[in-house]
């Protein structure tokens, strides 16, 4: 049987459609109430941008209504991800004046900073530069800086300003630069791909005799153990460890931050031949914090070439035990082979947060693992900044970086000035290929650190883990109605987008989702959209735990929801829905205490009883992966069906959290 042939009207979107680049498929319904398609597969490129316009609004709502504080003293956006309070602002001036002193130890005098923010560094580095310049990807960013130095008119002369992101190089001068620094920005890049090409546009500013400083960079094989730290810090109740890991797993998926490993950095002169030499350091300070634990700086230079340097090496518990042992070695070197590699040192910082994370997946529970969070490393076990002073002490450059073969554990390379062989730059041990030690030792690049060889050709993303992608779906239908719009007659829009990963039998094409109305102003109810989904909007007032969220939801909603984090301001919520998948969540994150959770569904008939017993399913299953605690489907929390006082009431009251009606209909966006 010949199928029915389709009007014509419904061909016509269906060919505008496949007009645009992103569709692959496409097939709209005989009545034109909604067309279905199928996207073309995305590739890296085509989404950074949306990854890099998501961070561009977090930070224009950062600097949005800015306190009015001195230059160099906006510590504002800095929040703990163990339990989203600030960092303490003594523990941020020892982040900020030891990046300040690593940057110095440079000798900047034609300097150019990459994302200087609020000016955190800026303050403290430009008088001592003869020229300054300063980029940043946020107009607001840029604005407040340009008022700030208002006050400073000895810096009028020497620092420059503009609004550009940072792989925008255009207008700056080109090989012009002695210092270029791109401090805690690396981390919002999209993927490796983007930071490599940052890195070759800032190699081409950069002088013959020059430095990069990559500042704050995350590391990639400790992800893992920080996400778990996270989870056991916020794991009031003691949710049972299963629980627990499947909310790990969740947080790493949707961690949105870039994070490398060293091997990425000691591989790039095999990339970028103008490397010379590669320097790392893991973060000082005397804090145990994430910034700290989980952070390190690299220095990629462009001077000549120098020689590399022989060492002594001697692994930590075979050698040396005690600092005091330390010394000793150090004391007795004899001055031709003034330099002594100190391998795998277990790392104070994190010993107690590496050891919940190894007992865990031993099978501990979490109450036992979390008990270990609390655990003093051994006092015999030095902090990396005790290395570093003994080092100073007997007249030692000390170089503290993470161990190649052991992430939890740091090498220390303490060495005189005067120690050089006729090693080549590039040679390396890193990863303990260089053999037997002869009476002089091994050879060691002048960072400490180097590549084991050149890199296998595109392997340099093994040592990343690229952050969670936005869902390259996920602004497309907005996009194709406005293709069609341009293309079409008024009042011949289908009357719904529905984006598919294939498309089904023509019998068999989902229906657009049925929107429940409620009269009521104060009432939760999902509101129509556009596209032909719906939405809703919930308050969070209290403590929330993000990783109970997306369970809660998934439980209601199906395993693939999606749940988006992002920073937003309170009188600027950003509209957010066009760009969200089908099944997916968004959070604002208003404040420590205030967040905005917006939902949107397309599942047809799924919630036909209304908004109102969705709601009380998914608090209820949110309290129960939140507590540890099953709770009886459909049952509420206790506090939970008061009838609001006025246009906004607290309808289910939890531990810490009042989940509330919006505050208007229009904020169910």
């Amino acid at each position: 049987m010949e199928p029915t042939p389709r009007p014509k009207e419904s061909q016509e979107i269906d060919a505008a459609l496949l007009d645009h680049p992103c569709v692959r498929q496409a097939l709209t319904t005989a009545d034109g109430s909604a067309s279905y398609v199928v996207p073309r597969a995305w590739t890296g490129d085509e989404l950074r941008p949306e990854q890099l316009t998501d961070w561009h609004q977090v930070f224009e709502s950062l600097y949005a209504a800015p306190e009015p504080l001195p230059l160099g003293e906006h510590f504002g956006g800095w929040f703990s991800t163990y339990d989203g309070s600030p960092i303490p602002l003594d523990e941020m001036r020892q982040w900020r004046d030891a990046t300040v002193a690593r940057v110095l130890a440079l000798r900047p005098r034609r300097l150019l900073e990459i994302g200087a923010g609020s000016g955190l560094l800026l303050a403290e580095l430009a008088p001592h530069c003869d020229e300054y310049w300063a980029t940043d990807y946020s107009a607001r960013a840029v604005a407040l800086l340009d008022d700030r130095l208002r006050a400073h008119p000895s810096l009028a002369g020497r620092v420059r300003l503009r609004c550009a992101p940072a792989h925008v190089v255009d207008g700056l001068p080109a090989g012009h630069f002695d210092t270029v620094v791109l401090n805690s920005v690396i981390q919002y890049f999209p993927d490796d791909g983007h930071l490599l090409d940052v890195i070759g546009r800032a190699l081409s500013l950069t002088a013959p005799d020059g430095s990069l400083f990559l500042g704050d960079v995350r590391t990639a094989a400790l992800e893992r153990c920080f996400h778990c730290a996270v989870r056991l810090h916020r794991a009031d109740g003691t949710p049972d460890r299963a629980t627990l890991l499947r909310g790990l797993a969740d947080g790493l998926a949707q961690d949105k931050e870039l994070h490398l490993d060293p091997g990425f950095f000691t591989a790039l002169p095999a990339v970028f031949p103008r490397i010379t030499a590669v320097d790392l350091q893991i973060k000082e300070g005397p804090a145990h914090n994430e910034l700290t634990r989980y952070r390190y700086d690299v220095v990629l230079r462009t001077a000549r070439p120098t020689a590399g340097f022989s060492a002594r090496r001697v692994r930590w518990g075979a050698g040396a035990e005690t600092l005091a042992e330390v010394a000793e070695l150090l004391t007795g070197l004899p001055a031709g082979a003034g330099a002594l590699r100190l391998e795998s040192v277990p790392n104070a910082r994190i010993a107690a947060e590496a050891a919940a994370l190894c007992a865990l997946d031993a099978g501990a529970g979490v109450a036992a693992a979390k008990a270990l969070l609390h655990t003093a490393p051994p006092p015999s076990l030095p902090e990396p900044d005790a290395l570093r002073e003994l080092g100073a002490r007997l007249g030692y450059a000390v170089t503290v970086a993470w161990s190649p073969t052991d992430p939890t554990a740091l090498d220390a390379v303490f060495r005189r000035d005067g120690a050089r062989t006729a090693s080549g730059a590039n040679e390396a041990d890193e990863a303990g290929e260089a053999g037997e030690a002869d009476a002089a030792g091994d050879p060691v690049p002048p960072g400490g650190h180097g590549p084991a060889g050149p890199p296998a050709p595109g392997r340099l993303t093994e040592y990343a883990a690229t952050p969670a992608a936005i869902d390259p779906t996920a602004p497309l239908a907005a996009a194709l109605r406005a293709h069609l719009a341009a293309r079409l007659p008024a009042g011949r829009l289908p009357g719904a987008i529905v984006v598919l990963p294939e498309l089904p039998a023509a019998d068999q094409l989902p229906a657009p989702f049925p929107v429940e109305h409620d009269p009521r102003p104060d009432a939760w109810a999902w509101r129509p959209l556009p596209d032909g989904r719906a939405g809703l909007s919930l308050r969070l007032s209290g403590r929330v735990d993000r990783g109970a969220w997306l369970s809660a939801l998934r439980a209601r909603m199906g395993p693939s929801v999606l749940l988006r984090a992002r920073n937003a301001a309170a009188e600027s919520l950003p509209r957010l829905t066009g760009e969200l998948p089908d099944e997916s969540a968004a959070l604002f994150v208003l404040g420590p205490e205030e967040h905005r959770l917006t939902i949107v569904s397309r599942r047809p008939g799924a919630y036909r009883a209304g908004a109102g017993p969705f709601v009380r399913g998914l608090v209820a299953a949110y309290h129960a992966h939140r507590t540890g605690r099953a709770e009886p489907p459909g049952s509420v929390p206790a506090g939970s069906g008061a009838e609001p006082s006025g246009p906004v009431g607290a309808r289910f009251t939890l531990p810490g959290l009042a989940v509330l009606t919006p505050p208007d209909p229009a904020s169910a966006r």
